[in-house]
């Protein structure tokens, strides 16, 4: 013989205002998390971009037979 499972069930009511209240806050943080989104991929996109630019400047330096300091490799490690 097996017992029957126990189902526990609960219910809470909220206000329609409340209800509303946090729906304009849940589509506030989407709206705010878009921009932040998109904010990011620019900034991961100039990054990007920066490291092939200081590259080819590296290769430009090396092909001219200029030595970069390598202090100046430090001081860019230490930044990222």
């Amino acid at each position: 013989m097996t017992l029957p499972k126990i189902i526990r069930l609960e219910v809470s009511l909220k206000d329609a205002r409340v209800v509303e209240e946090l729906r304009s806050r849940v589509e506030e943080l989407e709206a705010r998390n878009a921009k932040l989104e998109e904010l990011n991929n620019r900034y991961q996109f100039d990054l990007v971009c920066q490291q092939k630019i200081n590259l080819q400047l590296q290769d430009y330096c090396r092909e001219a037979g200029y030595q970069i300091p390598k202090r100046l490799f430090s001081i860019w490690k230490s930044q990222n």
